[in-house]
């Protein structure tokens, strides 16, 4: 289990308010970890992208510019293509003599 509280919090009143809820018999192991000095807000909403469900909805927040929502959603149908690809083509495609991959490598890895 793992908690955030301000620096001024009394670290010991909390684990005897846990001790207390849960009915825990004995010491409750803890420990307090250095939280970075970061612009919490900021971090979050750089990580948190849009998320496309389906062709029809798309959870975009405030921050979100539309770039960001076109680029979601292009990638979002560009999955569902290969998707289907794959399903028809699940060998690839014999042109000439030749099979021809479907996918480029670099999207494979990444």
């Amino acid at each position: 289990v793992s908690a955030h509280f301000p620096s001024s919090f009394d670290v010991a009143s909390i684990i005897d308010a846990v001790r207390w809820t849960f009915a825990t018999p004995g010491n409750l192991r803890y420990k307090v970890d250095e939280v970075p000095d970061l612009d919490w807000v900021t971090h979050v909403q750089e990580s948190w992208l849009p998320i496309v469900t389906n062709s029809k909805f798309v959870l975009r927040f405030p921050w979100h510019s539309d770039d960001a929502v076109m680029k979601a959603c292009q990638e979002f149908e560009k999955e569902k293509m290969q998707a289907l690809l794959t399903e028809q083509f699940s060998s690839g495609i014999k042109r000439d003599g030749a099979v021809v991959d479907l996918f480029d490598s670099e999207d494979e890895e990444g």
